[in-house]
C-alpha cells in the first residue's frame, strides 16, 4: 500500500448502513492511508469522528459526482494521481462513478 497517496471511500446511502461501516472506517484510518470520504451530505455530521483528508458529498447523480470526484483528484496534483478507490456499496453507480473519474480500485 506504500504506493498508494490516498483512499476514496464511497459509503452507502442509507444512514443504518453508514453506522454499519463505522468501524471499517476507523481500521482503515488506522493504517495511516489519508481517506477522502464520498457520501450523501447529511452523513457529513456522522462521519466527523472518522480521521479523514477530505469529504466530497455524493448527489446520487453520475455526471455531478464523476465531476466531484474527479476535480477534487486534480487539486491533489500528482497525490491525486497515485489515489486509489474502495467501494463499499455494491452498485454499479458507485463503481461507475469511480471509474469514469478514473480512480482505480485499491
Amino acid at each position: 500500500m506504500s504506493d498508494i497517496s490516498c483512499l476514496y471511500v464511497r459509503l452507502p446511502n442509507w444512514v443504518g448502513d453508514v453506522c454499519m461501516s463505522l468501524p471499517s472506517l476507523r481500521a482503515l484510518a488506522a493504517s495511516g492511508l489519508p481517506l477522502v470520504l464520498c457520501a450523501r451530505p447529511w452523513a457529513r455530521d456522522l462521519l466527523d469522528g472518522v480521521d479523514k483528508l477530505d469529504f466530497i458529498p455524493m448527489r446520487g447523480k453520475v455526471g455531478p459526482d464523476r465531476a466531484a470526484v474527479s476535480a477534487h483528484r486534480r487539486g491533489l496534483g500528482a497525490q491525486g494521481r497515485r489515489a486509489r478507490g474502495l467501494l463499499l456499496p455494491d452498485s454499479l453507480s458507485s463503481a461507475l462513478v469511480f471509474r469514469l473519474a478514473g480512480v482505480p480500485s485499491a
